[in-house]
């Protein structure tokens, strides 16, 4: 799948409607309502072979997967270099989420989504300490804001 770039993504948070967000904004009350959004395995050896530890998504998970995919929320840009901004902001996001841009708040969902790759489990380490539900809060109340001053 294609994700959109930078510039790209801009562009594509202007064309957006409400409808194209109801799936996103849906999907936060179920995650509000949400307690267990998986579990970390560590299998134990099995005739002397060792499995690496894992995660297990619940559904609505895996829901929230297909959302920000689909959408997209997820942009294309080097997350790899934005990794000092992106622990600066998420070291107490709660204080100053709703001052960030919407472009940012995907910007931080990116780059939990791409580190999750590469360390598994870290999807679900950002949904179990409430950050991740946090940004997505505040993206609702962007998008509604956004739309309100439409109507």
């Amino acid at each position: 799948m294609d994700l959109p770039t930078e510039t790209q993504f801009i562009q594509h948070l202007n064309v957006l409607t409400y409808e194209d967000w109801q799936p996103l904004l849906d999907i936060i009350e179920d995650l509000e309502r949400t307690r267990k959004f998986g579990e970390h395995i560590n299998p134990p050896p099995e005739n002397g072979v060792y499995q690496l530890p894992y995660a297990v998504y619940s559904p609505v998970v895996h829901r929230f997967l297909k959302i920000a995919y689909h959408i997209p929320i997820v942009i294309n840009f080097d997350w790899g270099s934005w990794k000092k901004e992106f622990h600066q902001l998420m070291s107490n996001i709660s204080t100053h989420v709703d001052s960030l841009d919407i472009l940012t708040k995907c910007k931080l969902i990116t780059v939990i989504l791409r580190q999750d790759r590469f360390t598994e489990g870290t999807l679900l380490h950002y949904f179990e300490n409430g950050a991740l539900l946090t940004i997505l809060q505040s993206l609702k109340r962007d998008i509604e804001a956004r739309y309100s001053a439409h109507s």
